[in-house]
């Protein structure tokens, strides 16, 4: 899967300008290669048009007129840089065609402006910049919204910004962020967790530290009498996710504190894999305000 610059294209059909690059979506090679291949063939075609009428009539003095073909080859060049959003170029272009419309060009000095015009589009399309991102990575990674699927995505929205993005990072090689961006999740579960044993109201921090909530949340699972769980089955879903949340702030959340830690593709692909598993079970009881169900 291919990026153009910042702009990706959406069909290879006609669209306008707004439609076809579409920031941050990806799309095929093949698209890519079919959208733009006509445009480029299209621009050359027409530069080498205008670039015969200025070299087979040397001594011609340029003023063309409204309905000149030669101001419509230009508009034409024109729209095909504005297709591919070559900004300067455009400018470019339509300063010539003031310029032609308004004084007579002899040849040399037709032929010159040529030049330079096709020096800008030649260095704005140098610019183009492509990122491959691999086919499998891209549909598991990148193009989803809902990673760790529709349970977690409905029973815990407050999450779906950071799982999104956690994906994106990986899919780009951004494996730290994307392990920052899992830390967030987490941090959303914990929160639930804390609701679910209603430890949270005595936790007055805005941003309330995990040493802090789990150390309440592990307090109440210890003092709080058999009778007052529905089941043994709840009480060990509390003492599972209670486990859980210290061996992640051992493992990598107090780790990843530190500036200097940084995440291989490996272990960002085991943390990731290991949240998802992490929020599809608490998901299985709890949502995201901390309401328990069997």
């Amino acid at each position: 899967m291919f990026s153009f610059g910042n702009n990706i294209v959406d069909s290879p059909k006609e669209q306008s300008v707004e439609s076809i690059f579409t920031p941050f979506q990806l799309v095929s090679l093949l698209e890519m290669l079919r959208f733009y291949a006509d445009k480029f063939v299209n621009l050359m075609v027409i530069v080498e048009r205008i670039r015969t009428v200025s070299e087979h009539f040397p001594d011609e003095i340029f003023k063309p007129q409204d309905e000149d073909p030669l101001l419509i080859e230009f508009g034409d060049l024109r729209t095909s840089c504005q297709e591919l959003q070559l900004d300067l170029s455009v400018m470019q272009i339509e300063r010539t065609m003031v310029e032609m419309s308004s004084q007579e060009i002899p040849s040399t000095d037709f032929k010159s402006l040529l030049g330079n015009l096709i020096q800008i589009i030649t260095d704005e399309l140098s610019r183009a910049f492509l990122m491959s991102i691999p086919q499998r990575i891209a549909v598991d990674y990148y193009e989803k919204s809902n990673l760790f699927g529709d349970k977690v995505f409905n029973n815990f929205p407050s999450a779906n910004f950071d799982i999104e993005e956690a994906g994106k990072c990986f899919a780009t090689e951004r494996y730290t962020a994307c392990v920052m961006h899992l830390q967030r999740v987490v941090e959303i579960g914990l929160k639930a967790f804390g609701d679910y044993l209603v430890i949270m109201t005595y936790i007055k921090s805005a941003q309330p530290s995990w040493q802090g909530v789990l150390s309440k949340t592990g307090s109440e699972i210890k003092s709080r009498p058999n009778a007052s769980w529905s089941s043994n089955d709840e009480r060990m879903f509390a003492e599972g996710i209670q486990s859980f949340l210290g061996a992640v702030q051992v493992a990598w959340r107090n780790p990843s504190m530190h500036a200097d830690k940084k995440y291989t593709e490996e272990e960002a692909e085991d943390i990731f894999n290991a949240v998802k598993g992490f929020m599809r079970h608490i998901t299985k009881h709890l949502d995201e305000a901390g309401n328990f169900t069997l």
